[in-house]
């Protein structure tokens, strides 16, 4: 976590060392401003062993969580469960443990460490978008059924997903919880937004016969026109595949001077069906 009211952080320092008690005197020496930037500085450049040097200067202070919390989650992937856990336990609150917390879950999910991910999932306040997939993952691992549901309303959000995300979707597709017309809105959705990326994946969970090409859907936000000519040529052959008004047109071509917007406005095959798809991109379609 960078900090970068360099300041305010001072002032804490400053304060925690006039509530200490005299009599206690720290076995080595208090961390300075110096030592704050420095630390700071070896965080942010992965000098691991230069912020460990400076750790011991931060104890009994204010901001003494700091070092170990970016040692922590600055190698979280190869992280000692114990020392995650250590950390956890002596500070179980406040935004440094629930990110770390955050992020040590992630690390849990892909190893697929489902007990050690259930039990921390517990004390974590708030999920983001990894988090949830990894949860709804553990959560079909033990047959909770609850869990399809909520991965069903994800899916039909028609939003960017992370990759954890990827085992559920596949999941839904293949227990029949979601049908090809979902994954069909999924991916017009998805293009809508020109996340072509996630449309890829979502097109993976179609049957082969009826998959988008990639050159194709990667070509589209580029040339809507040439994605349309090509789509229109091959429309008998395509039967329950694409439809060449799948992909909504880009911003530049809405203007219905433009050939892009003609073609579809002018197009003989979509009909209701093609003002249905268009109407989220509100395209003239007088």
């Amino acid at each position: 976590m960078t900090l970068t009211c360099i300041k305010w952080i001072s002032s804490l320092l400053c304060a925690a060392a006039l509530v200490a008690p005299a009599a206690a005197a720290p076995p080595q020496q208090a961390a300075t401003d110096a030592d704050l930037l420095a630390a700071r500085d070896a965080m942010q450049n992965g000098r691991w062993k230069v912020l460990e040097q400076l750790r011991p200067r931060f104890a009994g202070q204010l901001l003494e969580a700091y070092p170990p919390y970016w040692l922590l989650d600055g190698n979280i992937d190869h992280a000692d469960a114990g020392e995650v856990r250590a950390f956890l336990e002596k500070y179980p609150t406040g935004p440094l443990a629930e990110n770390l917390r955050r992020d040590w879950l992630k690390v849990l999910g892909a190893a697929r460490s489902w007990e050690l991910f259930r039990a921390e999932h517990l004390r974590l306040l708030y999920d983001d978008a990894e988090t949830t997939c990894y949860s709804l993952q553990e959560r079909f691992a033990r047959g909770d059924a609850s869990a399809t549901p909520e991965a069903r309303a994800l899916f039909l959000e028609g939003r960017e997903a992370p990759q954890p995300c990827d085992a559920v979707f596949a999941q839904l597709a293949a227990g029949g919880d979601v049908s090809q017309a979902d994954i069909w809105m999924r991916i017009r959705k998805l293009l809508a937004s020109n996340h072509v990326r996630d449309a890829k994946r979502a097109d993976a969970l179609l049957p082969v016969r009826d998959r988008l090409a990639e050159r194709d859907l990667d070509r589209a936000p580029a040339h809507p026109l040439r994605w349309l000519r090509h789509f229109t040529a091959e429309e008998p052959r395509l039967g329950r595949g694409p439809r060449p008004d799948l992909y909504p047109v880009p911003p530049p071509q809405r203007d219905p001077r433009n050939p892009a917007a003609r073609r579809i406005r002018g197009h003989p095959a979509p009909g209701a069906a093609a003002r249905r798809a268009l109407r989220p991109a509100r395209l003239p379609l007088a």
